[in-house]
């Protein structure tokens, strides 16, 4: 029994496939990621803006992240076919929500500083 069990899911591998989506966070985790990240930033930048400089990295790790996603073939193919489009697209609004945050709160806290 157990060596019939063996040969099908060696010579049927779809039967022990796991899907993708599961183990990546969810479009409303990205969303809420991206919020909770983006109101501490742009806080960081309102008090000294640079300290909304230094989390210039963060947005960096957020893109390549994105990034790195896009470029692994299967992992790509997999979350579009699950996904489609939406989960890309909420990383992508996710990367420039952050980069927003980051540059606004920079501003805005070096006008404040320099008006004092």
């Amino acid at each position: 029994m157990m060596i019939v069990l063996f040969l099908i899911m060696v010579l049927i591998p779809s039967v022990s496939c796991a899907e993708v989506s599961d183990k990546m966070p969810s479009i409303s985790e990205i969303f809420f990621q991206g919020i909770f990240i983006s109101v501490g930033v742009f806080m960081a930048g309102w008090f000294r803006w640079w300290l909304g400089v230094l989390f210039l990295p963060l947005l960096f790790l957020f893109v390549a992240g994105t990034v790195l996603l896009w470029n692994v073939v299967p992992m790509r193919q997999a979350l579009l076919n699950e996904q489609g489009w939406k989960y890309f697209g909420a990383l992508a609004l996710n990367d420039s929500l952050i980069g927003i945050a980051i540059i606004a709160g920079a501003i805005i806290g070096f006008k404040r500083q320099s008006v004092s």
